[in-house]
């Protein structure tokens, strides 16, 4: 027990330091010391005495100094010895002069012991030793000479007890407080330690919970827009930028990726707010105007997708059936179930309509206004087609009489000398001008049904109706004839038809909220229809610059608009048509910056667009197919690959050649490409292997004779170094210029490797085969990395990598060739596979900046595509308000605290 209580005793001065620092002169002061150290720890203070050996000169050790400034006390035995010490950097001297410089004021405790005279003055004008100097400010305690040999005498015992007594007194305190302290601050980090244990496992379940709520909003979005979800296309987006905000990963980009493929002819949804009984859009492309419940009008700005001013409202709150707006939008009128006809002029001073005009004995189920702006044609549930003066709001003429059932709905041509109406007795019937006014010409039936939605091209020549059995009937309007028949897939009741502005689209919206695009030439579907709505379409307005479609749902309260053709096909964002749409686009390519895109094809031209614009750059002709193409590092050049074995190099900034490189003997060349610092041009052919010319100069450099056949070519990062593809699987690396035969050499199956690329920086690569397959490789040594699981039917034409190296994109050809997206890290697609192109994708290529994926195709087209960079913002554009508050708690969730997932955008 008193070995441990002395083992803690010793701990404790090492770690605050002793009570007593003894200072003397081993030769002739160390039996002293000794004795005087005992005696002190008997009275119990902590004693300190170095019994280091040092000779003069040595340097003190750091446990030394430590000790000596942790000790309180410096006590100094001054003997004879002490007295010759003359250099000081004498230890004892040192060991005085570091308590001195550690010490200062009421901290400095000092007891120099004068045994005889050695701590005296030297009589003039002999100096005095520096021991004396060193301690001429401090009161010495003078003892004999002969007390040395003898023990510490009562009287320093009492001088070393009376100084310590105060100091050790407050010593005691401050070894308290340092204890308290000490244990104070142990408690603190160990609070400390918990708190952020606890802030670490906070952390953690805030993470998985994000990640696990992502996960579930990315698949549920995914997978409702794949189908007629009820959640309704906003609120899955809405949910799906949530998920992305919340967790960045594979899983919410790959239901970006379909997302954007779904929805990519669907330009915008904007919420209306009311049940949405009618629309019209403002024929100078300004606003839209939606009718709902109650009599209410809701005017959208055309641009922002946000309400303009108040709502309008029918004069005695009457439901509105019908509205258009005048030619020059200067009126908006609109039918009631109260058999009114509601003007309000606009910007509306009052959003109270200005006159309530009788019109039918029974709801106003159908109104026009004539492109001229002159008359207001209306149809009613009292069997009747009415004319109105737009100015005046008077009749013209008599009603034209003659339906066996409620009209509901009208349409009429530009002067209003032709009028067409349909009605619930299943006929469409046409009215012409003649001497007396209006009057019947043609009755046209055929439907099975109810006639619910007509409408008249510009010319007044064809007619469109639907039916309450889903059919559509295009009439030559002069003969009567039924020149084409179609019915939507779901055969339910066509709510609305319209014909473009050029009239050679019909739109039809039915009540299960499809919408449709038929050609007039034979009421052949364009493209697939779309599907957003939840519920009833109920209304169809082309945009007065003829480029989209709206569309109204009802009970979702809001409006779709949707792009045309060609630029609604599938993920386009814009198309470049080459001349004949047989001609195949056999390569594609970004330039560096990533401000233009280049395709070359078997109609012997290479093209050049502004990425941003769309708009044609240059417009370059050879004489032979272009298989493939490569600007140069510094986007100055283009290299193209011909059929007739030749390499052409143009200038992109003037559209001139400057040289043609010829292969011997004569071969396709397949691919080419710049090496990374531009300084050489390489190629693959058809039967003469690599060949290599030097960029500046266009000169030929030597490579290793060959016959081979190499379809596939990529530079490998900023290296020296090409990796090829050959048939019978075989992936090579080659070393350029001159370096004989491959470095590194792979096979993976037998069928032929129509395809490599690298990743920017070098380190993978990654190879197509004709079989479908992909595989990535180590680019050092060509050990396969991972094999990438079968995504496509047909053979692999192209493959490229983001710059970052995350994504990987494959084209395929195929009668239905599609793009595919791979996670590089895992080898997995992400999201559903596109179809850009009527038929197989022949070439891809990324922009270096991630915001494009350039697509060429075997239907002679070539599409610009969102790259990653660009999806988030796509998916924005689509919506015109970030999710309230109150959404977010309910669409995505109460326990996350709300964000704004799209930048820019207000909060509905």
């Amino acid at each position: 027990m008193r070995a441990a209580t002395s083992a803690l005793a010793g701990a404790v001065d090492r770690l605050y330091g002793y009570d007593v620092f003894i200072a003397h002169r081993r030769s002739d002061g160390a039996a002293y010391a000794d004795g005087l150290a005992t005696q002190l720890a008997a009275a119990g203070l902590s004693v300190f005495i170095d019994q280091k050996v040092y000779r003069a000169g040595d340097e003190l050790s750091d446990s030394t100094q430590r000790h000596i400034r942790m000790s309180t006390m410096l006590v100094v035995v001054g003997t004879p010895a002490i007295r010759e010490l003359r250099e000081p950097q004498d230890w004892v001297l040192r060991e005085i002069q570091t308590y001195l410089d550690s010490h200062a004021g009421a901290d400095r405790h000092l007891v120099p012991l004068n045994f005889g005279t050695s701590l005296d003055p030297a009589p003039a004008p002999e100096p005095s030793p520096p021991i004396v100097a060193l301690l001429a400010s401090t009161i010495r305690h003078d003892e004999p000479a002969g007390a040395l040999a003898r023990p510490a005498s009562a009287a320093v015992l009492k001088l070393i007890g009376e100084r310590f007594q105060r100091r050790r007194r407050d010593r005691g305190r401050l070894r308290v407080f340092q204890v308290v302290a000490a244990v104070l601050l142990g408690l603190l980090a160990l609070a400390l330690g918990m708190a952020w244990l606890a802030s670490r496992s906070a952390d953690r379940a805030q993470f998985e919970l994000r990640r696990a709520l992502a996960s579930r909003l990315a698949g549920q979005a995914q997978a409702g827009l794949a189908r007629h979800d009820p959640l309704g296309d906003e609120r899955l987006l809405q949910q799906l930028l949530a998920a992305h905000h919340l967790h960045p990963s594979a899983e919410t980009a790959g239901a970006m990726w379909t997302a954007l493929e779904r929805l990519s002819a669907l330009q915008r949804i904007v919420p209306v707010g009311v049940l949405i009984r009618c629309m019209a859009l403002d024929p100078l492309g300004r606003f839209y105007v939606v009718g709902g419940e109650g009599g209410e009008l809701v005017i959208i700005d055309a641009r922002t997708g946000k309400p303009i001013g108040e709502r309008l409202t029918s004069v005695d709150g009457s439901h509105l059936n019908a509205v258009a707006v005048s030619p020059d939008g200067a009126a908006i009128v609109a039918g009631g179930d109260d058999g009114r006809i509601h003007r309000w002029r606009w910007p509306a001073a009052h959003p109270a309509a200005l006159q309530a005009v009788p019109a039918h004995d029974g709801p106003v189920n159908g109104l026009v206004f004539s492109v001229d702006g002159s008359r207001i044609v209306t149809g009613g549930a009292d069997k009747r087609v009415r004319v109105w003066a737009a100015a005046s709001m008077q009749a013209v003429g008599a009603p034209l009489a003659g339906h066996d059932g409620p009209v509901t709905s009208v349409a009429t041509s530009a002067d209003a000398g032709v009028v067409v109406s349909g009605s619930d007795d299943a006929t469409v019937r046409v009215w012409t001008a003649g001497a007396s006014g209006l009057g019947l010409s043609r009755v046209l039936t055929g439907h099975e049904a109810g006639v619910t939605a007509v409408a008249l091209d510009a010319a007044a020549t064809a007619i469109v109706s639907g039916g309450a059995d889903g059919s559509l009937r295009l009439w030559d309007r002069a003969s009567g004839n039924d020149r084409a028949q179609a019915r939507g897939e779901n055969a339910r009741s066509v709510s609305a038809v319209a014909f473009s502005r050029a009239g050679d689209l019909v739109a039809a919206s039915s009540w299960d909220g499809r919408v449709e695009l038929r050609s007039t030439a034979s009421l052949a579907l364009v493209g697939a229809a779309r599907s957003g709505h939840l519920d009833t379409s109920t209304a169809l307005a082309f945009s007065a610059d003829g480029t989209s479609l709206v569309s109204a749902g009802a009970f979702e309260r809001s409006l779709r608009v949707w792009r045309l053709p060609p630029d609604d096909t599938p993920g386009r964002s814009s198309v470049a048509t080459a001349p004949g749409r047989r001609n195949r686009v056999t390569e594609v390519a970004f330039s560096p910056d990533g401000q233009r895109y280049a395709a070359a094809g078997l109609d012997q031209k290479l093209r050049l667009w502004n990425t941003a614009s769309g708009r044609l750059l240059r417009d370059l002709q050879h004489n032979d197919w272009l298989n493939s193409i490569a600007f140069s590092p510094d986007g100055r050049q283009l290299a193209a690959g011909a059929q007739n074995g030749v390499v052409l190099v143009w200038s992109t900034e003037t559209g001139a050649p400057v040289g043609t490189l010829a292969v011997e003997p004569r071969a396709p060349v397949r691919r080419v490409t710049y090496a990374a610092d531009g300084r050489w041009i390489a190629a693959a052919t058809g039967g003469a292997g690599l060949r290599l010319w030097d960029a500046a100069t266009l000169q030929a450099l030597p490579v290793p004779p060959s016959t081979d056949t190499l379809p596939a070519l990529a530079a490998l990062g900023r290296t020296r170094r090409v990796v090829t593809g050959a048939p019978g699987g075989r992936v090579a690396i080659h070393e350029l210029p001159g370096k004989p035969g491959p470095i590194a050499a792979a096979t993976m199956g037998d069928a032929t490797v129509s395809a490599v690329a690298a990743s920017a920086d070098g380190r993978l690569i990654a190879s197509g085969n004709t079989d479908g397959s992909i595989r990535l490789y180590n680019a050092n040594d060509l050990k396969p990395r991972a094999a990438v699981p079968a995504g496509h039917t047909g053979g692999i034409n192209g493959l490229a990598f983001s710059e970052d190296g995350r994504w990987l994109v494959s084209a395929a050809s195929g009668a239905s060739g599609t793009l595919r997206l791979w996670d590089v890290d895992t080898g997995a697609a992400v999201g559903q596979a596109w179809s850009p192109h009527h038929g197989e994708v022949l070439a891809v290529a990324f922009s270096h900046d991630g915001r494009h994926i350039v697509t060429g195709g075997g239907d002679g087209t070539v599409a610009l595509l969102p790259g990653p960079a660009r999806w988030v913002d796509e998916l924005c554009a689509k919506l015109v308000a970030n999710m309230a508050p109150a959404q977010w708690r309910e669409w995505v969730s109460a326990e996350i605290d709300y964000a704004e997932p799209c930048r820019g955008l207000p909060r509905r």
